[in-house]
């Protein structure tokens, strides 16, 4: 239903458009008027007729250009009412300056357009992502009611699944979280070993379980970052190292300012690696393994964007992977 617009505000609207116009036509008949006043010794009131013959012609042109003014108006309110939807174009540009406005409004458009695309399929990828989480974490859960059930508790075994299921619920929070990581950092200047220890000596039962080693050598850096979002990346390259490494382990290293995750791992495909931080691609090994979601490295590398952190890998199938990430150079950060 279509609201009537209020006539007074369209009329101010138009002068205010017009201003520059209105305002010669005003001064140019103040001028008419005063110079008849005192030079031609007419009567007011003929001075005053001869001032609307004046601007007659200036009514006639401006009543129709107010009209098609306040339809154009009417026509973008209308157009505007349905950019929610982006089904209706704007009108037409009569002059430059409509057309440039036209322009901006239809740039604005598309930009929301694409926004809205990918909100949605954000969305669609999280409702994905959770159906799979919810199926995923069932597996450790269901394990820990067998062991409850049995008739001897194996401790070591339901730590393991407990630990699984701590993993997913983190990375259920982390997923979320990661929508808007820049508002959930705090930098500082960090300490790199203590932290790599720290996710080691978490992850110290999966170690232990496989019978890996973990190998951490000196890490005298010392970047400006985010402790717990570096830890949750770091965490994430730990378990994809542990599930895809039978034997030896995992040798963590400092070259220059980059730190170095190096398994003994099976290695990932040559056409597998280009794509392993994309949002649920699993490639080969995961596709096997049946457990994978695809969420891990891609949280890890959207986190160190964030963070500014370099993430790479290279990988030889067979002899195992090395995972690389390159800090900021700052001579400051080296302890």
């Amino acid at each position: 239903m279509k609201t009537k617009r209020p006539l007074m505000r369209d009329i101010f609207a138009y002068i205010g458009l017009r201003r520059t116009l209105f305002l010669y036509a005003t001064a140019g008949g103040a001028l008419v008027l005063a110079f008849l006043g005192l030079n031609s010794g007419m009567p007011r009131a003929d001075i005053y007729y001869v001032w609307m013959l004046l601007g007659a012609p200036l009514l006639i042109v401006a009543l129709p250009d107010f009209f098609r003014f306040r339809r154009r108006l009417t026509e973008l309110e209308q157009a505007l009412g349905e950019l929610a939807g982006f089904e209706q174009d704007l009108p037409e540009g009569t002059n430059a300056l409509e057309r440039a406005y036209a322009q901006i409004a239809t740039g604005f458009r598309v930009r929301a357009e694409a926004e809205k695309a990918a909100i949605i399929d954000s969305h669609h990828a999280s409702e994905a992502y959770f159906t799979q989480w919810m199926h995923e974490i069932k597996t450790p859960i269901a394990a820990l009611r067998l062991l409850l059930d049995a008739p001897q508790l194996d401790k070591a075994l339901f730590s393991r699944q407990l630990f699984e299921v701590e993993r997913y619920a983190q990375l259920a929070m982390q997923y979320v979280r990661s929508e808007d990581i820049s508002a959930d950092l705090v930098l500082v200047k960090t300490p790199l070993e203590p932290v790599v220890r720290e996710c080691i000596k978490k992850y110290a039962p999966l170690f232990i379980a496989k019978r890996l080693y973990a190998e951490v050598s000196p890490l005298a850096l010392a970047p400006v970052t985010d402790a717990k979002w570096l830890a949750f990346i770091l965490e994430q390259l730990l378990s994809n190292a542990i599930k895809y490494t039978e034997t030896g382990g995992v040798r963590i290293y400092l070259s220059g300012s980059t730190l170095v995750l190096e398994d003994t791992g099976v290695g990932i495909r040559l056409e597998d690696v280009a794509r392993v931080f994309e949002r649920g691609y699993t490639g080969h090994n995961g596709r096997l393994d049946k457990r994978a979601t695809g969420i891990g490295l891609y949280l890890a590398q959207r986190a160190s964007n964030a963070l500014g952190i370099g993430l790479s890998l290279d990988s030889t199938p067979g002899e195992g992977t090395r995972v690389l990430l390159t800090f900021p150079v700052n001579p400051l950060a080296f302890e």
